[in-house]
């Protein structure tokens, strides 16, 4: 048995995550299309678009657990999935009216999406992360893209909301197992102090998102690097998830914090070693929330807006410019030891974990 010891009953199939990775990707793409396209249309001054992305995160993520937990008592992920495309698709239809308002409505669509769809994600993961990278890693491609086509004439409403139309039946059909209540969680959690296991990886995903976006600090901006650094990302996470389920899931991981950190922390104005370094750091981000998602079992909506908290709340310093002050070699690495610490301490006592494989009738 490899070191990260939770096993599943069965090899899970990845056609779900796999489908659901590619309409994670559309969702992203559209919903960062109407923020940049609204500000195109309505030359929203500067100070007024910058609060407008900070809405737009917040509720793309921040309200990801209260909506994750009322889909796990539902039962109704597949219909949150759903409901997600429908206020994205609605997003796009009212942008020509009023572009804040079209931003609000896309950020709740992504923010139920995601939940919808993560919580069927992880349910079919039956305790790997693989498939998990699968379905997170083209969202990273997905923003990249929508940022793209907003600033692309050729890039009409109709094509967005087709692209979203179309994604709807693919997870009606992908998904199609029925909406009934999920199988109550048991009754006694897997390990000893599962919140504060829980804690510890959350600390390691909101680590992970500051030293993501800060990193490259001094790496050249241009279209190009954008589009590698977004690349990095959705490799990273979607061959991290494999080779941690091969390899082991805590030695993988932090390997690959320890083989990062130096590019990160030293790379500077290096685009080839920040870009390397991104690849390889991402590569932890399946077992966090294949992790997050075991320690609390019966709610994989829950356990994936949690992860998604983290990660805003590693993100929001870097939007301001007083935090750059603190962008050296030196603090990076300590937050990469720190991240890879806490890892550590929240993935050993799931070693020996295992993991009982959901009923993906019950979707």
């Amino acid at each position: 048995m490899t070191d990260h010891g939770l096993q599943a009953t069965a090899r899970p199939p990845r056609t779900l995550p796999l489908a659901l990775g590619v309409v994670h990707g559309v969702v992203d793409a559209t919903t960062i299309w109407v923020l940049f396209r609204g500000h195109a249309i309505f030359h929203t001054p500067r100070d007024d678009f910058f609060r407008l992305i900070i809405a737009y995160d917040l509720l793309a993520f921040a309200v990801q657990p209260a909506l994750g937990w009322a889909l796990d008592r539902l039962g109704r992920l597949r219909d949150g999935a759903l409901a997600g495309l429908g206020l994205c698709f609605a997003a796009v239809l009212l942008l020509p009216l009023n572009a804040a308002a079209a931003v609000v409505v896309g950020a709740l669509g992504n923010a139920v999406f995601h939940v919808g769809a993560g919580g069927l994600a992880i349910r079919a993961a039956v305790g790997r992360s693989a498939p998990l990278g699968l379905f997170v890693a083209p969202g990273a491609l997905g923003v990249a893209v929508g940022a793209w086509a907003a600033q692309t004439p050729i890039v009409e409403a109709w094509i967005v909301a087709a692209y979203l139309a179309g994604s709807m039946v693919a997870v009606w059909a992908v998904a199609s197992g029925g909406a009934g209540a999920l199988p109550p969680p048991p009754a006694k959690p897997p390990v000893e102090k599962p919140a504060a296991l829980a804690a510890l990886l959350l600390v390691s995903i909101a680590v992970r998102s500051l030293i993501g976006r800060a990193g490259g600090y001094e790496m050249p901006t241009t279209a190009m690097t954008a589009f590698a650094v977004a690349a990095a990302a959705f490799a990273g996470k979607a061959n991290g998830g494999v080779w941690s389920d091969r390899f082991g899931w805590l030695a993988t991981s932090v390997g690959a914090l320890l083989i990062s950190a130096p590019l990160l922390a030293f790379g500077g104005d290096n685009a080839v070693a920040i870009i390397v370094g991104l690849f390889i750091f991402q590569m932890t981000m399946p077992v966090t929330l294949a992790a997050t998602a075991a320690l609390v079992p019966g709610r994989p909506a829950y356990a994936f807006g949690l992860a998604s908290l983290a990660y805003i709340l590693g993100a929001l310093p870097t939007y301001f410019k007083a935090v750059s002050v603190c962008y050296n070699p030196v603090i990076f690495l300590a937050l990469i030891l720190v991240s890879i610490a806490a890892l550590v301490a929240g993935l050993r006592p799931l070693r020996r974990l295992v993991l009982m494989k959901f009923d993906d009738g019950q979707a």
